[in-house]
């Protein structure tokens, strides 16, 4: 995995790209353009990866204190 970006810093960009692809699928599931289960899946993909760079940035600042 790249160093480039924190682990803190990629978990804070998945949870924007959540937030705009909530606003953006929501319009398209209204307008009848989006199935709602595909929408569910979508977002709940990007959720998990949210969750799993929280873990890691959570775990990172605890060992940042340890230190």
């Amino acid at each position: 995995m790249s160093d480039r970006f924190t682990a803190r810093q990629k978990q804070q960009a998945l949870a924007r790209e959540i937030g705009f692809r909530r606003r953006v699928y929501a319009t398209r599931v209204a307008e009848g353009r989006m199935k709602q289960a595909d929408a569910d899946f979508q977002i709940g993909i990007f959720e998990e990866m949210e969750s799993e760079f929280r873990q890691r940035a959570d775990a990172d600042d605890r060992a940042g204190r340890l230190l």
